[in-house]
């Protein structure tokens, strides 16, 4: 709902070029975040079990460790991209017309990386004592109030910048709830003195797995291809791929909201059993089977309505590449649900 309500808006006042550099400061935001792929499900798995024996002080070692090496490596990140945002701006090609501004917001952009991953670390702590439901309402609420202000900003000639101010102020409200969470329940989840090497390669160890796969997808699928449409193509066809790639993710996010249905069923399995893999196969087999019934049910559906969508949705925005770019996005990802990747 969000996101029908939001790109027509951002379009009709920014352009397809202007919407491109924000489009572009998100696979840096993107690709600034991929360390943290993986080993924050692994620190949400430690600080659940911590948690579940009452043992606070375990619970504050592994977020603190955490916490430290990922804002060491953010902040580090952060300085490089403001040393050299010269160079990154000239690499992409942005036309130089908007040469100057995207310096100015690459700058503050770097800056929010660290607002970011505070963010998601109590995001995940929160949701390792048992309050997901808090955590997702928390953010839902804020990207709510995040998009109502963008749209205001917009409206009072605020320009790019309102996408840059409202998404401070989404992160920056996400930790302020966060942490008033946290501290009414007694977690005190960053104390240096209880900061552990050892902890951190505890979660390292566990979550590697999945970073790796993680990366793999992130970077040289998702993000790579952003940047070599903007270094080839330019803006424009950037903020093309970016409408049809959203909109994918909000089709799939239903689906694989059902498939998280799932996860109770094969944590009661013992998959380490003979029956226990029987077990897994059948299932996977069955769900593969329901996925082949609804993508051909449905799919050719949305193939084929989708650009009738687009235009009523995104107005003069809209583009015939766009639905070239979905359609062919959709195709790709629906074989990937087959998968059924971490479920």
């Amino acid at each position: 709902l969000l996101l029908v309500i939001s790109f027509p808006v951002y379009l009709s006042y920014l352009g397809s070029e202007l919407y491109g550099i924000w489009a572009f400061f998100s696979i840096i935001i993107s690709l600034s975040q991929v360390g943290e792929l993986g080993i924050n499900e692994s620190l949400i798995k430690y600080i659940a079990s911590s948690y579940n024996e009452n043992n606070k002080k375990e619970v504050t070692q592994y977020a603190t460790s955490y916490l430290v090496i990922f804002c060491v490596l953010v902040i580090t990140i952060s300085l490089l991209i403001g040393v050299f945002r010269n160079t990154i701006i000239e690499s992409v090609s942005i036309p130089i017309q908007y040469s100057q501004l995207a310096r100015e917001l690459l700058l503050f952009t770097s800056i929010m990386l660290i607002f970011i991953i505070i963010g998601n670390t109590l995001k995940g702590i929160v949701s390792a004592i048992g309050r997901i439901d808090y955590s997702n309402y928390t953010f839902l609420w804020l990207r709510i109030v995040q998009v109502v202000l963008a749209i205001i900003l917009l409206f009072l000639n605020y320009g790019i910048w309102s996408l840059l101010i409202s998404n401070f102020t989404f992160y920056s409200l996400n930790i302020l709830f966060l942490h008033k969470f946290l501290t009414k329940r007694g977690i005190n989840y960053f104390k240096l003195s209880l900061f552990s090497f050892k902890k951190f390669k505890t979660i390292f160890s566990l979550g590697s797995s999945i970073l790796i796969s993680r990366i793999s997808q992130k970077f040289f699928i998702d993000e790579l291809i952003k940047l070599i449409i903007i270094k080839n193509y330019g803006l424009t066809q950037l903020t093309y791929f970016e409408i049809a790639f959203r909109s994918i993710q909000a089709f799939l996010s239903i689906v694989r909201m059902s498939l998280r249905a799932l996860l109770p069923y094969f944590s009661s399995i013992d998959k380490y059993t003979k029956n226990g893999i029987i077990l897994v196969k059948e299932t996977v087999g069955k769900v593969n089977k329901v996925l082949l019934c609804f993508v051909i049910l449905f799919i050719p559906i949305i193939l084929f309505f989708y650009p009738y969508f687009a235009k009523s949705w995104l107005n003069d925005g809209y583009d015939t590449q766009i639905t070239i770019n979905f359609r062919v996005l959709l195709i790709g990802y629906i074989l990937n649900i087959f998968s059924i990747p971490i479920y």
